[in-house]
């Protein structure tokens, strides 16, 4: 549990993009993507690991901006960054990062080929380098990647600050982090994301690092380029969060969302206090109109009932499998109770990676106890959240055996499963999303080190020693499908 608000940094916002994603509100891709930067060992290997950063990456139009935190301080050296791929075979120069560890949006030519990272380098201080170092302080995963169109040739460049019209350009989406140019004072652990639609004054943030303190709370503003036109939006609770509001705005240009530092108890601040973090909007943002967000609050869905897990997973769709597994194993009851549970949902699609057959004689009567007790690994007593659960290794199940919890390259696993969605809120619980199956681990290993082949009757498969999945190799010999399954599952508890 060390370092547990480091590691959060490390994975909140990739985290909190997939969340975004989930709801429609983010828009990374190809020609847009939202990355986070981190020191993961498979990547890092100088510095910090509790440096972390965020840029927006562009790969249509060849585009770079960054924001970099943590970095430890370089004598005759200076830091790179780079777009390449996993091997590091791929690479284009962006640019050099300032010492302040932020990069304005600057345009480089992209050759037709892969890019599946963005990383920053350590390099001697002289001419550019032709290749990037083996010394790699900081990456990021990009996500959606296809491969890059070629970009027409223009001269790496810092693009210049433009405008757009804010009454009519939906929700943005902006990366909340320590700032020095913006906020010197701020703190430079803290990193969040955050959604604001100045057109019809909704706001909401999410943020990880922050420790308002004894008499102090974390408020939200609003301000204009040169920290001007200040609108108090609203104070974050608790936990660091601010969910949907609505707020009137004066017709004005704005630039940053900031959190502040401001004394307990006062309602609305007379003036902005102490900076924590900020975020930048792309381009100055003109509010032609004033917005009078009183009036939408009204259209807030406030009066839709939330279900419960398994109402939630039955009105999602993706999970049929999982719901007739669940009634196969009458649990449905169980997961409709009070709880709360936290739920690592497979997909129908996880479910279908499964050797043919295997989901239907985990559904068979006969088979119950099994099904039940692999339902019951994938569920965990009380309601973690994405933010609780990156800072964890491990995790006790309802079925009483641990799952592995590890963070890597931005995304977090539960054993080998991959987290695709998280943070699906139900009345009783919270559902996380998962590519995988979880299988529970062999009760008897020496079952999986048998010479023997065991053939399967009811699919006709061949189970050979050494097989990949030996967790669920034991799964399919425990289940017993066929007599032949039935003997040996007895045999091996008289042993």
């Amino acid at each position: 549990m060390k370092n547990i608000n480091s590691i959060r940094l490390t994975v909140l916002a990739a985290v909190l993009v997939m969340v975004l994603g989930a709801s429609g509100r983010a828009r990374a891709a190809a020609d847009d993507q939202l990355v986070f930067m981190t020191c993961q060992p498979d990547i890092c290997n100088f510095g910090s690991t509790s440096s972390a950063g965020t840029a927006i990456v562009d790969l249509v139009v060849g585009s770079v901006s960054m924001q970099a935190n943590g970095l430890t301080a370089l004598t005759a050296e200076h830091y790179v960054v780079w777009l390449t791929n996993r091997e590091f075979t791929n690479f284009v120069y962006v640019a050099d990062l300032p010492a302040a560890g932020q990069l304005p949006q600057v345009t480089v030519v992209l050759p037709n080929k892969d890019y599946t990272h963005v990383i920053i380098t350590v390099e001697a201080d002289g001419a550019v380098p032709a290749a990037p170092s083996a010394r790699r302080a900081m990456g990021g995963e990009l996500t959606g990647v296809v491969p890059a169109a070629a970009v027409p040739a223009v001269a790496a460049t810092a693009a210049p600050v433009g405008s757009f019209d804010a009454n009519a350009a939906g929700p943005q989406d902006l990366f909340l982090s320590y700032m020095p140019d913006v906020c010197p004072e701020g703190v430079q652990t803290g990193v969040g994301t955050g959604v604001a639609n100045l057109g019809t004054g909704e706001f909401s943030v999410q943020t990880s690092g922050l420790d308002a303190g004894a008499g102090q709370k974390l408020s939200l503003w609003l301000l204009g380029p040169n920290l001007e036109n200040s609108v108090y939006i609203a104070d974050l609770d608790a936990g660091g969060q601010l969910q949907p509001v609505f707020v009137s705005i004066p017709a004005a240009t704005y630039r940053y969302l900031m959190i502040t530092f401001e004394a307990e108890g006062a309602a609305v601040p007379a003036t902005r206090g102490p900076c924590a973090m900020s975020a930048v909007f792309a381009n100055e943002a003109v509010l032609g109109t004033a917005v009078v967000g009183a009036a939408l609050e009204p259209t807030a869905v406030a009066e839709v009932k939330v279900g419960t897990i398994v109402e939630t997973a039955v009105a999602d769709g993706r999970f049929t499998t999982l719901v007739a597994a669940l009634k196969a194993a009458s649990l449905v009851e169980t997961l409709s109770g009070a709880g709360p549970f936290t739920v690592f949902a497979p997909t129908d699609d996880a479910f279908a990676k499964l050797p043919a057959g295997t989901v239907e004689g985990l559904l068979k009567p006969e088979n119950k106890q099994a099904l039940t007790d692999t339902l019951l690994y994938h569920v965990v007593s009380g309601k973690v959240m994405a933010a609780d659960v990156i800072g964890l290794t491990s995790a006790s199940t309802l079925l009483g055996k641990d799952v592995a919890i590890k963070v890597d390259l931005g995304n977090v696993y539960i054993n080998d499963a991959k987290v695709i969605i998280t943070d699906i809120e139900t009345s009783n619980g919270v559902i996380h999303v998962v590519d995988t199956v979880i299988l529970p681990p062999a009760e008897v290993p020496a079952i999986v080190d048998t010479e023997l082949p065991v053939k399967l009757p009811e699919t006709g498969a061949i189970l050979p020693d050494g097989w990949a999945g030996r967790g669920l190799g034991l799964l399919l010999l425990v289940l017993g499908v066929g007599v032949g399954g039935s003997a040996l599952r007895r045999k091996v508890r008289k042993s």
